[in-house]
């Protein structure tokens, strides 16, 4: 019996309440339900299509990354995740905190991305619904929850939008007398859908008695390869992490047709999962550093498009690791600023006392965890028939032996699932 690929992420946007002039947040004025439901409340009506969310999503993607992959070593992101995360959050927001929030995640102010989102998750739950020819094929999870204090009101549009476009539905939790047993509850349901993969997202300390609101998002996907590699052509071998640092890495070895493109500076390779539109992209750039600094959703378009079916012997590295990351400091850094400020955030679409200006952002949590080898991503065996062209492909050589990006890549919709770089195989 073989194992199958894992791959899969999570991102946790707490919100909390926060006192404001001395004052706790349960000694904030109570009204009924008809005063809270005639607070004037700003709406979009322009509706985006699914091609320009992706566009958004993928730009905010590389935005994110510059702001948080400068340090040294692996990196991995969900930009699915975390966009869809403070996507949420954003329907709650109002006046500059929610004009702020739609320009850091690449969104004009103004529009309603909600619908687009839904439909974007029927698209990837197609794409990963296929029979793979091995039997392995693909399963994508997208779960969103929310999760609020008990008592709270909240607005009741905002509730309908998340559980009608992101099937959020709202679970009561008692934050203010019972943090940590609430924190304890919602890790252990985000290791439930994420296979025990992301553990102790919320860590000790995140969830006080002043939370009265956690959304959160998790991505879990599994896939085997379309063409596996052969375990008996695996072998150590130098994988270049600087000009003056080579460790011994094991390198993947094998001949696959597959889309390939090159251009100024990079190759770049689709690596196909069985069954499935999703594929891996591998993109080699000549200098890392500036592709980093210069990448964006056209860019990355103009790659893909560029692409050809080829016969690629390609060279890879196994790797795995997990990253997580406080993304508060790397939002503010693109303009996202009043929403983690008590008392200055306007997230009153979300509120449902009205006037109530006293909720804030306080954390933006992300966890992603990896594992790629010869079957897939995280597999031991599994095997992949791929029935012969009809001519004679291009041929195209990738030796992926030293510093590289790749993505998790949706081929119908172009959505990026995952983002990292791999910079030394062997951490």
């Amino acid at each position: 019996m073989h194992r199958v690929s894992q791959t899969l992420l999570l991102i946790s946007l707490l919100l909390g309440l926060l006192a404001a002039c001395g004052k706790s947040a349960d000694s904030a004025p109570q009204h009924d339900k008809d005063a809270a439901n005639s607070a004037t409340i700003e709406t979009t009506t322009e509706q985006i299509t699914t091609e320009q969310l992706v566009i958004a999503q993928n730009n905010f993607a590389f935005n994110i990354y510059r702001e948080t992959a400068g340090e040294q070593g692996n990196y991995l992101i969900s930009p699915v995740s975390i966009h869809t995360a403070l996507t949420m959050a954003a329907d709650g927001a109002r006046g500059n905190t929610a004009a702020q929030m739609m320009q850091a995640l690449s969104l004009p102010t103004g529009v309603d991305p909600h619908a687009a989102y839904q439909q974007l998750f029927s698209d990837l739950q197609s794409s990963a619904q296929r029979p793979g020819s091995s039997g392995g094929g693909v399963e994508l999870r997208l779960v969103n929850n929310l999760w609020l204090q008990q008592d709270a009101q909240l607005q009741e549009a905002f509730l309908t939008n998340l559980a009608t476009n992101y099937g959020a539905g709202a679970t009561p939790l008692d934050f203010a007398g019972a943090p940590e047993p609430s924190r304890k509850h919602i890790n252990e349901a985000i290791e439930q859908t994420t296979e025990d993969r992301i553990t102790d997202l919320l860590p000790p300390g995140s969830v006080t008695e002043l939370t009265r609101l956690v959304l959160t998002n998790a991505v879990y996907f599994k896939g085997a390869w379309r063409e596996p590699f052969e375990t008996e052509a695996t072998h150590s071998g130098d994988f270049h992490v600087s000009a003056d640092q080579t460790v011994q890495a094991e390198m993947m070895n094998g001949s696959i047709e597959t889309a390939f493109g090159s251009g100024d500076g990079y190759q770049i390779a689709a690596l196909n999962y069985d069954g499935s539109n999703l594929a891996m992209l591998l993109l080699l750039p000549d200098d890392l550093a500036a592709t980093e600094a210069t990448l964006d959703a056209t860019t990355l378009q103009a790659m893909t498009t560029s692409m050809t079916r080829h016969r690629v012997t390609l060279t890879l590295p196994r790797w795995s690791y997990t990253y997580d990351k406080t993304l508060n400091t790397p939002l503010k850094s693109l303009g996202m600023t009043d929403a983690f400020e008590s008392g200055v955030a306007d997230l009153s679409g979300i509120d449902g006392v009205t006037g109530n200006r006293e909720l804030a952002i306080t954390s933006v949590l992300h966890k992603a965890f990896i594992d790629v080898n010869e079957a897939g991503t995280e597999a031991a065996a599994a095997t992949a028939v791929l029935i012969g062209t009809t001519s004679m492909p291009p041929q195209a050589t990738l030796t992926l032996d030293r510093p590289f990006l790749y993505m998790i890549w949706d081929r119908g919709t172009g959505a990026v699932l995952f983002l990292g770089r791999v910079s030394d195989p062997t951490q």
